[in-house]
């Protein structure tokens, strides 16, 4: 089913990269929005690189594309896997994501 979505699409993963970016960067206040945002797309990727057949339940296209780059990068995938809230992504695991997404990002 992932094969399905399209590789560049009009979504992208410009939100969730900002989001890493201000949580690598020490001090950085991230709003309860975005903050939700975040960890609601990591949930869905992680479902959905688990069992791609569940695509009809995703609500954020980021999800899509970040369990594509999950499935193209281990250790994106293995660092993705860690997070369990919020609290979980400190900058060295933003650092880190932001790093492997580097590699596949346009």
């Amino acid at each position: 089913m992932l094969a399905a979505f399209p590789e560049k699409s009009g979504s992208s993963l410009d939100l969730v990269t900002l989001v890493l970016s201000m949580i690598a960067k020490d001090g950085q206040t991230v709003p309860q929005q975005l903050k939700t945002l975040l960890v609601n797309v990591i949930g869905e990727a992680k479902t959905l690189a688990q069992d791609p057949k569940r695509q009809g339940a995703v609500r954020y296209p980021e999800s899509i594309l970040l369990a594509l780059e999950m499935r193209d990068e281990a250790d994106l995938a293995d660092s993705v896997m860690h997070v369990t809230n919020f609290e979980s992504i400190g900058p060295e695991v933003a650092n880190r994501m932001l790093s492997f997404m580097g590699h596949h990002t346009a």
